[in-house]
């Protein structure tokens, strides 16, 4: 490939993945969520804790919440009501309980409730427990503390509480189903659980081997005891939609972990009353969801004990009801008529149209709509088989359906519907729908509609259609059909409908959107709309329903406005749902005629691709590293110079290099004997199975990422060697004045730089050793460059391209061991030392090689060595793509394993110098 094709194609690469990562950052819609207020200034009092405890946590704290009067009345912590722990998450602080306890502060006091909330904050220093997993043992032990702690104030209440209820914002969910498995819990104190955005099924990102540790033992736990100690533990978990850039929303259901009766996942963009995408921190202050939490929480609490139901039966009815499934009810009703009876002096009247509309501003008083539900029509060559009802009807009974006997002109009771029915957007709308088949009306021969007293607008809407014709499948093009059909895919349409006018409900099973990489944007055009204006409300809901997971999708469009919208999934298809598929549900306006259209969107797609693989990238851009630095060793045996870096990528990092034996590999691993064999000897599981459990494989994965992380790295490279050329440049014209016995002096200092680092990772924290090399190595770097471009020496030139390549290998090593740095400088404090270091190894080995490089930076090795040093690099990009392309946190070990085996020949040089030394001219 010439050099211009190649940069070209680099270049498109890089230009698709930034368009992915916009995407993913921010092409969604504007946050519909409302803001929390306050009446009065909140105030977060200080618990004091034993003195064992607060020696033992020092930097942890405990605060209860208040306002007003009432954070007067709290400060005794002499309590009577219903305690509450808010657990922040990665970074998060304990004053982001503000709007839960506010919220619930003013229901009780506005509903004259015969109990109130306490609410509780842990602080837990805002560290970075998401990314680094020393510490969340620690608060695990801490928050333990915490909750017996709280039941010690309830000690004077009439009816004390045996239990806390817990609230956990991102990782402080984990850490509240953590506590479980700590060996002195007791599993009676905690029987409520909701989570905000908490990644339940692994990490956001594998970066820290403790984290990875952690989240296995908790899940096994959990599964292992669904039906002992955890059967009487409900647990809520909400996801944040599209917005939340930093947890998906696959990861935070609690599909095998927690059991299904025990259970409840959603996203925020699904829950009725809601229906609104948060971002990561704004799960804990959008008022939609504030509101529905709290409506949830008052409708678990026992009216005799004033605490929370020891039903857990209970619990979760009232949990389905306000996250999954509202029929448009406020709160949660117990004993729903299943018979209703109609009272005679009530105005009835018959509606014969299969559609029928009715809507006024108010209405002065009750009337009953009756719809004969039709069986047959002449119009019509199919049958009418199915019913759509909607309304904005506030009363709770307010739809029926009866059988109207002979000789009778209207009916005397009839079989309630109302349950049935579910809530639509926009969110104060109170629009509610029943879908329903006719042949689940069994005999009844009408829909009552009751139409209640209302100084509120009031609007009917029945129609009644046959499925064949409303209920349709379409199948959308694939990636190979959209390449091959461009542009018409992606300017005009993979799908078109044309809906006439006085169509209420349309419902499209698209077949074929399947995996995270099928993205599209739908189009929903009003035309030749019979109505000039229309109220607030009126317009098309539509919503993405995704069958195997609790994520489906809601909007609303004003009248005569085209509603445009993407169309994909938050997570991937399982393969127990091979039968299952997304559809499409639209409600429209029957004023109006629609054009549906259906587009391909690459931007989509490339922002999928960024959301659910780019936590991917590190691996594979660390392989095609290591497979430059080994094509470097190649060139070395072969009696050559280091060619410059992107050069070297081109030539030695090219994908066919290596995968073709790691798809090898895998397929004679996927036999029984071979994999039986393979766990006797120690080895982790693939990677690949981490992915097939979360439904993210597609063979062609490793390949696609591989082959786009070896075309954005030949851009890389060049532009950071071009970057360091200039600064190299530059730093020589400001520092040439410098004499030159003081530069002799730089190799003296950087022995001592790295014996700085040494101590540093065997005293202080690995990550801070890794970060003086580096910075080492980055100096060292431009003195190679400048003296290359002064001296135009072939060996000059190979020790820059080496170099070079060891500091972009370096800059991954800090990257990926930032964690650590940061929670050290957080801490430090309080300890100086950090107290689990996952980096120190790594951090003394990369001080060791830095050394030995830095004495003598000379790249003259011994042939033989060379190519055995390059076939073992070969070997760690190998097991890379294996067993670190999902855990990361192996790679920080692979790296290390990578130094170690450079460091042979280098030590070999050093010693044949050292035993044979050069003679002299005289000698």
């Amino acid at each position: 490939m010439s050099l211009p094709i190649r940069y070209i194609f680099a270049v498109a690469s890089l230009g698709l993945l930034s368009a992915g990562i916009y995407d993913y950052l921010k092409n969604f819609e504007e946050n519909g969520c409302e803001m929390t207020w306050m009446f009065e200034y909140p105030k977060y009092i200080k618990v004091h804790m034993d003195d064992a405890v607060a020696r033992r946590f020092p930097q942890y704290g405990l605060h209860i919440y208040g306002e007003g009067e009432y954070a007067r009345k709290v400060s005794s912590l002499k309590l009577t009501g219903v305690p509450v722990l808010f657990i922040p998450g990665n970074a998060g602080s304990y004053r982001q309980v503000r709007s839960l306890a506010s919220v619930a502060l003013r229901k009780a006091e506005s509903s004259r409730s015969k109990f109130e909330f306490n609410y509780f904050s842990v602080n837990l220093n805002e560290e970075l427990v998401g990314l680094f997993g020393g510490l969340i043992q620690d608060q695990t032990e801490f928050v333990h503390e915490c909750i017996k702690l709280i039941l010690t104030f309830y000690a004077g209440a009439p009816k004390p509480p045996t239990s806390v209820i817990l609230v956990g914002h991102s990782m402080g969910g984990l850490l509240a189903r953590a506590l479980f498995t700590l060996p002195t819990f007791d599993p009676s104190l905690v029987t409520t659980i909701i989570t905000q955005a908490t990644p339940h099924q692994a990490p956001a990102i594998a970066i820290d081997n403790v984290l990875s540790s952690f989240y296995d033992e908790i899940n096994t736990y959990w599964r292992l005891h669904a039906n002992s100690t955890l059967r009487d533990m409900t647990v809520v978990s909400t996801g944040g939609g599209y917005r939340d850039i930093l947890v998906r929303n696959g990861l935070t259901t609690l599909k095998g972990v927690v059991s299904q009766d025990r259970g409840v996942s959603t996203s925020t963009m699904s829950v009725p009353k809601a229906w609104v995408s948060t971002d990561h921190l704004c799960a804990v202050w959008c008022r939609q969801m504030v509101l529905v939490t709290k409506r949830a929480m008052f409708d678990i609490i026992d009216p005799n004990t004033h605490q929370v139901t020891t039903d857990a039966d209970r619990r979760m009815h009232v949990f389905r009801h306000h996250f999954l499934s509202n029929s448009g009810s406020q709160k949660l009703r117990e004993n729903i008529p299943g018979e209703m009876t109609l009272d005679p002096k009530i105005p009835w009247e018959v509606k014969q149209d299969k559609l029928f509309r009715f809507s006024a501003e108010k209405m002065s008083s009750t009337k009953y709509f009756a719809i004969p539900l039709i069986r047959e029509t002449e119009e019509s060559a199919v049958e009418i088989d199915s019913v759509i009802i909607m309304s904005n009807i506030t009363r709770d009974d307010w739809v029926c359906a009866c059988t109207l006997k002979e000789n009778q002109d209207r009916c005397t009771s009839c079989i309630n519907l109302s349950a049935k029915a579910q809530s639509l957007p926009p969110t104060y709308s109170n629009k509610k729908v029943i879908k329903m088949y006719l042949k689940e009306l069994g005999e009844a021969t009408h829909i009552v509609v009751i139409a209640a007293h209302s100084k509120q607008k009031v609007e009917v809407l029945v129609e009644q259609y046959p499925m064949i014709e409303r209920h349709l499948i379409f199948g959308l093009p694939g990636i190979y059909d959209t390449i091959i059909s461009y542009p018409v895919s992606v300017l005009d349409m993979a799908a078109m409908l044309q809906i006439r006018n006085d169509s209420v409900y349309y419902s499209l099973h698209l077949a074929g959107l399947e995996g995270p990489l099928r993205a599209y944007t739908a189009h929903i055009i009003p035309r030749r709309c019979r109505k000039l204006h229309a109220a607030e409300y009126e317009g098309i809901v539509y919503t993405l329903n995704v069958p195997w997971s609790n994520e489906s999708t809601y909007g609303f469009s004003k009248y005569r406005e085209t509603a445009h919208f993407p169309v994909k999934v938050q997570s991937g298809k399982p393969r127990d749902a091979e039968d299952e598929a997304v559809h499409l549900e639209m409600f429209l306006h029957p004023s109006c005629s629609y054009h549906l259209k259906l587009t391909t969107s690459p931007v989509h797609v490339m922002g999928q691709f960024v959301r659910f693989y780019g936590v991917l990238f590190p691996c594979f851009f660390v392989c095609v590293l290591l497979l430059t630095l080994r094509g470097h060793f190649l060139k070395l045996a072969s009696g050559d110079i280091c060619c410059p870096g992107a050069e070297a990528v081109f030539v030695y990092s090219k994908p066919f290099i290596v995968l073709p034996f790691v798809l090898a590999f895998r397929y004679v691993a996927s036999y029984k004997k071979v994999e039986k064999l393979l766990t006797s000897l120690g080895l982790p599981r693939d990677d690949k199975e981490a992915l097939e459990s979360r439904d993210l494989w597609f063979q062609a994965l490793t390949f696609l990422m591989f082959f786009s992380t070896f075309l954005i790295s030949l851009v890389h490279v060049r532009f950071t060697q071009s970057v360091i050329a200039v600064v190299s440049w530059a730093l020589g014209l400001v520092f040439r004045w410098v004499p030159e016995f003081i530069l002799n002096l730089s190799l003296y200092v950087e022995v001592c730089v790295c014996v700085l680092a040494l101590v540093s990772a065997l005293t202080v924290c690995g990550s801070v050793s890794i970060l003086l090399c580096y910075f080492l190595m980055v100096a060292k770097v431009l003195w190679l460059c400048n003296r290359w471009a002064s001296t135009r020496v072939r060996e000059d030139e190979s020790r820059f391209n080496f170099f070079f390549i060891l500091l972009m290998i370096y800059l991954w090593l800090l990257v990926l061991n930032s964690p650590s740095l940061i929670v050290w400088a957080k801490n430090f404090r309080y300890s100086v030392a950090l107290s689990t270091d996952p980096s120190k190894i790594v951090g003394v080995i990369t001080s060791v090689v830095s050394l030995l490089y830095f004495i003598n930076d000379k790249v003259e090795f011994n042939k033989s060595s060379c190519t055995i040093v390059s076939w073992l690099l070969y070997m760690m990009v190998f097991s890379s793509l294996l067993y670190a392309m999902d855990s990361i946190y192996r790679l920080s070990y692979v790296i290390a394993a990578a130094l170690c085996v450079i460091a042979v020949p280098k030590l070999e040089a050093m010693a044949v110098a050292a035993m044979f030394p050069p003679k002299t001219k005289d000698e």
